[in-house]
């Protein structure tokens, strides 16, 4: 019987798949998920930071492929210092808009940065492998190609452990979801049952009255 015509059996079969699919489809390994949040915030930030200056773009693509989203970030914070000190604007042919207040940390390049930083968690594991790690502005860095095969080899650990162990749970939830269907089923044919047999037995003594007045009527 294949999966489909269990779920058509039993439509509660269908609520233990969805409700156990992300073990699945979502890789939770700690290290795994560090290396994708990178590699992803690498390359969401590629097309959104093309107006960075080159020496602040280096070191904020150095900064999220190697160390993550809170790296980047304090490179962003510390580039006001930077700019001012260089006297040059963020963007070419833009002034600066850091003034040492609070503002600027919500200046157009932390935005940027955050914003990059939403996508890239967005990015599904299944869409990471596909297209993430094949990505050029990945494939172009030697030093990330240690990432990559870092992550091909957690996620495939991951799913080593992770596939007959959710297969078994689910086996056993949906075996349980038959049982319930099969003893709800019983039930309901037993109160079925019983109902016609009162409704039978009613209907005998019901004519077993009528039976017994009516021959005392010819008494």
């Amino acid at each position: 019987m294949s999966f489909q015509e269990i779920v058509t059996l039993y439509p509660d079969a269908g609520d233990v798949f969805i409700k156990n699919k992300d073990q699945l489809t979502k890789i939770s390994d700690f290290e795994f998920r560090r290396i994708k949040d990178r590699l992803c915030l690498s390359v969401e930030l590629i097309s959104r930071a093309k107006d960075f200056n080159a020496g602040l773009y280096s070191a904020i693509m150095e900064a999220a492929s190697m160390d993550g989203f809170q790296a980047a970030k304090r490179v962003v914070e510390s580039s006001p210092r930077d700019a001012q000190s260089s006297n040059k604007g963020f963007f070419p042919n833009w002034k600066s808009p850091w003034s040492g207040s609070n503002d600027e940390k919500s200046s157009l390049a932390l935005r940027t940065l955050n914003e990059a930083n939403d996508k890239a968690r967005k990015i599904a594991d299944i869409q990471f492998f596909s297209e993430i790690i094949n990505a050029d502005s990945i494939l172009k860095k030697k030093k990330l190609k240690p990432f990559i095969q870092d992550a091909k080899r957690l996620a495939q650990q991951y799913l080593t452990s992770a596939i007959p162990r959710t297969v078994n749970k689910m086996v056993g939830l949906i075996k349980k979801v038959q049982e319930d269907a099969c003893t709800a089923t019983v039930k309901s044919e037993t109160a079925s049952y019983e109902n016609e047999e009162q409704r039978k037995l009613r209907a005998q003594l019901i004519r077993h009255i009528n039976d017994s007045a009516t021959r005392a009527q010819h008494v």
